[in-house]
């Protein structure tokens, strides 16, 4: 597992302490859930490898995003008192949200910035019982995203461009002789 990074929580100390995060299984997500109404009551991560967990209550309205197969977090923001009262959600492609209410006295801001190295959020931390109570982000460097420069694929079409120019060569030769 590579190394994480635990930003925050902002919000309050109600509920019970959670840890959402699959970076150990190497998977990404790839669905987020948020329910809400004045507050956010709950967040569901789906990830890759097919588990997915969840956070907070039932109640609220249920968005449900998807995320691209090149696509992947890099931050949240919002709002939070009580209850953490808005979110929303940074892709390394759009913004979704925000999502739940007006309310809230903190202003929070957990992003990535110039994701060369290959960081993203991997996971969300923070408290939670019938509501959102607080949340933070958990980041690490994305196993998920490798670069894949299609090398092996080139290398491959290299061989076998080889090995036909060999045959060829070989084929004039003994036509030759």
């Amino acid at each position: 597992m590579s190394e994480q990074i635990k930003v925050g929580p902002s919000g309050d100390a109600g509920g019970s302490e959670f840890q959402i995060d699959n970076a150990a299984k190497n998977a990404r997500i790839t669905q987020v859930t948020i329910r809400s109404g004045d507050y956010i009551d709950g967040i569901t991560l789906a990830w890759s490898d097919g588990n997915s967990e969840e956070i907070g209550g039932h109640g609220g309205e249920v968005n449900s995003v998807e995320l691209e197969k090149d696509e992947y977090l890099v931050g949240i923001d919002g709002k939070a008192g009580r209850y953490v009262d808005q979110i929303t959600l940074y892709t390394n492609h759009r913004t979704l949200g925000p999502y739940g209410g007006k309310g809230g006295d903190l202003d929070f801001s957990y992003k990535v910035s110039g994701n060369d190295d290959g960081v993203e959020v991997t996971g969300l931390w923070g408290r939670s019982g019938d509501y959102v109570d607080a949340i933070g982000c958990i980041f690490s460097h994305a196993h998920s995203r490798k670069k894949d420069t299609g090398n092996k694929k080139n290398t491959d079409n290299k061989k076998e461009k080889t090995t036909k120019a060999r045959k060829t060569r070989s084929s004039a030769r003994s036509k030759a002789a």
